[in-house]
């Protein structure tokens, strides 16, 4: 490149390097997995690249296959960049114009990964959080990597569920995703209600809080009240105490505005992103976080048209 000693030039070409491998990542994320079709659009972007710097060439063939992708993804894991890559992204959208000052819509969703056929004598250290003594003899290292004993078995509705939790907090005007929290299944919908949570005033008002019936409960609704939060909980029946017809109606108007959340989580599905395959909450926490920040990414996409076409509609 013109005007740039050869050191400028390999950080350049490292640069580029390193953003062409996050990109692939994004693609990845936005298709679900590495398929054909994310390597043509990878190759045609690898052309690209070859075109700007000739000399590149030698590094270009290891560039975007499944291995580097993954000790690349890898290595972001252990550093866990994907929440920087996140709050940065959201810098991006402030700038933009697009911030949260509607309501926070609060909700979680099941993200399965392959189910483990483990003995009723395995599972009983895993979920004390301890390896098996028979994992632990050197023959055994190649089925203990292939074990995730951080994922963990729910039941929802008479369905079991395997996996993590991707819980989330979107705008309600944007319907961009806010934070969001990682756990396996397992954990309760309200234990990480407050964390989820966006505390700080607009126009001189916190956020109302929206949320099914399934985080409904006198502690959370005191928690909110003594944080000056207006909320917007689904109220829920018990045995013996059935719903009033006024509070059917409340829950109906409420989910109205709550079942927005629910866009969020059909746009994830259709990327194919309820399923992974991964092992261990760190990577489950990496990939889940990806597949938010590609949401927002696709989200974004198209608010942007949306505007451009209003904008030209007015002109």
């Amino acid at each position: 490149m013109g005007g740039c000693d050869s050191r400028n030039s390999k950080g350049l070409v490292l640069s580029k390097f390193i953003l062409m491998r996050v990109s692939a990542l994004v693609l990845v994320g936005f298709l679900g997995r590495l398929s054909l079709q994310a390597t043509r659009h990878i190759e045609a972007a690898k052309e690209h690249v070859g075109k700007m710097l000739q000399w590149f060439t030698t590094c270009r063939a290891t560039l975007a296959t499944p291995k580097t992708i993954w000790l690349f993804r890898e290595r972001l894991k252990g550093f866990k960049l994907v929440v920087v890559f996140f709050s940065r992204f959201h810098e991006q959208l402030a700038a933009r114009g697009y911030v949260a000052r509607a309501g926070q819509l609060i909700d979680a969703t099941f993200v399965a990964v392959p189910r483990q056929r483990d003995g009723r004598e395995e599972n009983a250290p895993i979920k004390a959080g301890e390896t098996p003594p028979e994992w632990k003899v050197p023959q055994a290292s190649p089925k203990r990597r292939q074990k995730d004993t951080e994922a963990r078995w729910t039941q929802k509705n008479h369905e079991n569920h395997y996996g993590y939790k991707n819980h989330i907090n979107a705008d309600r005007e944007h319907k961009l995703v806010q934070s969001y929290a990682v756990t396996d299944a397992s954990v309760h919908y309200r234990q990480v209600f407050e964390e989820l949570l966006d505390q700080r005033e607009v126009n001189g008002e916190k956020r109302t809080v929206h949320a099914d019936s399934a985080y409904r409960s006198e502690h959370k609704e005191a928690w909110t009240q003594a944080a000056n939060m207006p909320s917007q909980i689904c109220e829920k029946g018990a045995r013996g105490h059935p719903l009033t017809d006024v509070q059917r109606a409340t829950n109906r108007n409420q989910s109205r505005i709550r079942s927005r959340v629910e866009y969020v989580f059909a746009a994830q599905a259709h990327m194919g992103r309820h399923f992974m395959r991964t092992i261990c909450m760190l990577s489950a926490g990496m990939k889940i976080g990806m597949t938010n920040l590609v949401y927002n990414m696709v989200r974004m996409t198209l608010l942007l048209r949306r505007d451009r076409r209003c904008a030209s509609a007015v002109a």
